[in-house]
């Protein structure tokens, strides 16, 4: 512990000298020794001691009452006063000063020693309490909030100066009035005075605040908007002393709050607006799309009917004796079908996919096989260019794996026909690497390159964009939708890759994909695997009676011609009425089935045929014949009761690969001896395995 400096102002010196020397032996340090009044407040100025030792009787003009005075004026120095004398007069003055304490002369060192201890104690105590007290008021002064102290009486003790420009009243004369006549508040909504919550405060104990919207009426009788809290001002032993109450205009508040809840209201209707004219768009865009994929259905099914009497008849004229005139005019007839068949295709795709309605399915393949099938089927028009045509395929490629392989060969088929179409001299050329694999799938990559015309660098940006074309101009050689490339990145990222060109215009171009396959038997959940449509090897001729349910007569007349081709026995009908009557009347091994009939149509004639077969009865195979394309057709023929599904138009071949499926064929393996025409070992309720819808 410091020890405490005290200056000694007597103007005896022998008696100086004794108080010093008692102070040093008591531990204090003594700074100065002065004699006169003057002296003394040059002193303690200069050398700030922590107290002084003030004879009251001293030579000169100035005592030390009057010294004592000018200290404390411009120092907060105790003063302990030594005097000879105690006459009131004397003791008057020196109250004025605020002593400390009088020590009488002569006095003994216990009493100096104890008179010095209480002094500087009581000094230390002041100071800290005017230090709260500064801090306190510098704090209430300096908040936001108004502040109003009450005494135990409820009488108001103190307002800061936010309370006093709130009230309307000032502190000195606010003070010793009752809490009442300054802060005076009115309900907003009764316009009576409410509970005061200082009250409320006192009585319970705890802080409260104002429940209702309140006012607060000033000294000048204006209004304003207040919040606010009471609390009671407790002792230690939980007496009242008073209390304390803290509010604030909130006016500014309450224009806010105003404005945000207009704002807020404004935002819900705007919402509640634009949510409304979203849902009318959302629903006009949804009417709008299926609108137009029924309009693309509806088209695709009216053109693919005349169009399967085209290239049915074209085909079967094919099969004549024509010249070899007649026979070009035929061929070009079939590749025309055949041409506009492929546009409608791709714009049913584009449609699909545009409105997510395209599905995947998952069955086991040999994408190797797939490939080299691929390359086989544009041999010819590769050679009819006098193109090479090769395909360089990776030998340690799986054998079987698991994915999509009409959505794949879809792919390869429009990126091995543009090659195909835009090189007029040198190869295409189709490369497959297995660039991962691990337990449960692989990444396949597949490149088509070629030596044709390019593609120029700014078209490259464009080139996967629908309706998009490397030569757009009105002079371009070569036709298409401009579909093809936009369908086959749709169709890759589907299958978990994308699609890439580098091209070098006049030197060729080399588009390349990756798809992502699952390993062959892999645990997934997927669509059922179709059985495979035969290719090679397909009997040309059946020995079985077929009922031919067709209204339209060129598409009749196409299909029955077909069946004679095959040689079956056909009996052909023009709506589902007269179906049912045929096969009341005859045994039929196979149903050709048109969808789409008046009277009674494919789906309901199937249904009843359904219901008509007695338990335990073969189950004549029924083959739905039909141009419909929308989705839901699958699942609507599965539920009608059909088990197979031929699409408009189609070939003898393809009809062929179908009746192979379900009939007996002459010298076919697999056949049952001494079968009745028809009576196959596949059984009934087949799954339909290849309609699409």
């Amino acid at each position: 512990m410091m020890k405490a400096n005290v200056m000694v102002v007597e103007d005896e010196g022998l008696i100086a000298l004794s108080i010093q020397r008692t102070l040093r032996n008591l531990g204090y340090e003594v700074p100065a020794v002065v004699a006169s009044g003057e002296e003394a407040v040059r002193q303690t100025l200069a050398l700030r001691p922590d107290l002084v030792l003030m004879d009251i009787m001293l030579e000169g003009d100035m005592d030390g009452i009057t010294a004592a005075t000018q200290i404390q004026e411009c120092l907060d120095v105790p003063v302990v006063y030594l005097t000879a004398y105690s006459d009131d007069h004397t003791l008057a003055r020196a109250k004025v000063t605020g002593p400390f304490a009088y020590l009488i002369k002569p006095f003994e060192e216990a009493d100096l020693r104890s008179t010095l201890e209480m002094a500087l104690y009581r000094h230390g105590m002041e100071r800290k309490l005017k230090e709260s007290k500064h801090w306190l008021e510098t704090t209430l002064n300096s908040i936001g909030d108004a502040v109003i102290a009450t005494d135990a009486h409820n009488t108001v003790a103190f307002l800061n100066p936010q309370a006093e420009r709130l009230t309307g009243w000032r502190q000195e004369e606010a003070a010793g009035k009752p809490l009442a006549d300054v802060f005076q508040i009115v309900d907003e909504a009764t316009r009576l005075p409410p509970p005061n919550p200082l009250n409320r405060a006192l009585e319970t104990g705890i802080a409260t605040d104002l429940a209702n919207p309140t006012l607060l009426v000033t000294r000048d009788g204006e209004e304003c908007p207040i919040d606010d809290s009471a609390a009671p001002i407790r002792d230690e032993q939980g007496n009242r002393m008073g209390g304390v109450l803290v509010f604030r205009d909130v006016t500014e508040r309450r224009r806010i709050e105003a404005e945000l809840r207009r704002y807020r209201d404004y935002l819900e209707e705007l919402v509640e607006k634009r949510t409304w004219e979203l849902q009318q768009a959302k629903m006009a865009a949804e009417a709008a799309s299926q609108a137009k994929s029924e309009f693309l259905a509806t088209m695709s099914h009216e053109i693919r009917t005349p169009l399967n009497g085209v290239l049915g008849m074209a085909e079967l004229l094919l099969g004549t004796s024509l010249n070899n005139e007649q026979r070009r005019y035929a061929s070009i007839l079939v590749q025309s079908g055949r041409t506009l068949l492929g546009l409608i295709d791709e714009i049913l795709d584009f449609s699909r996919i545009e409105a997510g309605k395209l599905e995947l399915r998952s069955v086991d393949f040999d994408l190797r096989e797939m490939l080299e099938e691929t390359a086989a089927a544009f041999g010819e028009r590769a050679r009819a260019k006098g193109l090479r045509l090769r395909a360089d395929l990776a030998p340690d490629f799986p054998t079987s794996v698991r994915g999509d392989p009409i959505r794949l060969r879809q792919v390869v088929v429009n990126l091995v026909g543009n090659a195909i179409k835009f090189t007029e001299t040198g190869e295409v050329a189709i490369h497959l690497r297995l660039l991962e694999r691990d337990v449960a799938a692989l990444i396949a990559r597949i490149d088509v390159t070629d030596t044709g015309i390019g593609i120029a660098l700014e078209a490259q940006a464009r080139i996967f964009e629908s309706f998009v074309q490397a030569d757009g101009s009105a002079t371009r050689r070569h036709g298409g939708t401009g579909l093809g490339l936009a369908i086959s990145r749709r169709l890759v990222r589907l299958m978990g890759g994308d699609i890439n060109v580098e091209s070098v215009f006049r030197q060729g171009s080399r588009f390349w994909f990756t798809v992502r396959l699952m390993t062959s038997g892999a645990n997934e959940q997927t669509a059922p695997s179709p059985r495979a449509t035969p290719s090679a090897g397909v009997p040309t001729t059946f020995k079985a009676r077929v009922l031919v349910v067709e209204d339209n007569a060129v598409n009749q007349a196409v299909a029955t011609a077909m069946l004679e081709l095959l040689g079956c026995q056909f009996i052909a009908v023009d709506d589902g009425q007269q179906a049912l009557v045929a096969l009341d009347q005859e045994r039929f091994d196979l149903v050709l089935m048109d969808c789409y009939m008046p009277i009674m149509d494919g789906f309901e004639t199937t249904a009843e045929l359904r219901r008509r077969e007695p338990p335990g009865q073969r189950r004549i195979p029924v083959v739905a014949l039909t141009a419909g394309v929308n989705k839901g057709f699958r699942e609507r023929c599965i539920t009608a009761g059909m088990d197979d599904y031929l699409s408009k138009p189609f070939s003898r071949e393809q009809l062929a690969a179908v009746l192979s499926r379900w009939l007996d064929a002459p010298g076919k393996a697999g056949e049952t001896p001494g079968a009745e025409p028809g009576e196959s070992s596949r059984g009934a309720g087949n799954a339909l395995p290849r309609c699409s819808g």
